[in-house]
């Protein structure tokens, strides 16, 4: 999928993907999937997907800063997800 935002272009096909987080509710029309990628310039961006009530159905690209990709990697990924993705964060 390619979308230009801003006069960039944003291609899943091109873009590294860095993870995947799925919502499955029991209707269709509910669930929804975002998967994160970086492009070779390293900017970050959403593509998602889901059902009619999927607040995102209609616009499924969204653009991240660095900051906005870990918080997003943060809740919907796992540490070890994480981790290759972004490397690994100070032990608390």
């Amino acid at each position: 999928m390619k979308k230009i935002i801003d006069g960039m272009l944003y291609d899943t096909d091109i873009a590294e993907h860095l993870g995947s987080y799925s919502e499955l509710a029991g209707d269709d029309d509910f669930s929804c999937q975002e998967e994160l990628y970086r492009t070779k310039n390293g900017r970050y961006f959403l593509y998602r997907t889901g059902g009619i009530y999927y607040p995102y159905a209609r616009e499924p690209f969204m653009t991240l800063t660095g900051s906005q990709a870990r918080s997003w990697a943060e809740s919907k990924l796992t540490a070890e997800e994480y981790c290759w993705v972004f490397g690994f964060p100070t032990e608390g």
